[in-house]
């Protein structure tokens, strides 16, 4: 699954999970974070989440260690949020 993320000093970039679990997250993203190192991901999730068919996953994680496998990050909050469906233009 893919996802943006951003640490300290840089913008939002692209990654994609290894695997996931409750606290952690394996990734593979482009930039060698030091361990320690506070990440915010935001991915758009599957399936239904309380009657909304789309929603997004906000994660705060910070770097547990960083090896030939990935990145493997400590997750320390979790927040779902209801994706809003755009409003179509208005007619003239």
């Amino acid at each position: 699954m893919t996802f943006r993320y951003r640490a300290a000093g840089l913008g939002w970039r692209n990654g994609a999970t290894v695997n996931m679990s409750g606290t952690g997250i394996l990734v593979g993203i482009p930039d060698e974070l030091a361990v320690g190192a506070r990440v915010e991901i935001a991915m758009d999730w599957p399936g239904v989440y309380h009657g909304a068919e789309k929603v997004r996953l906000f994660l705060l994680a910070s770097v547990a260690r960083v090896d030939a496998s990935g990145t493997a990050l400590r997750i320390h909050q979790r927040q779902f949020c209801v994706v809003m469906p755009r409003r179509a233009a208005a007619a003239a």
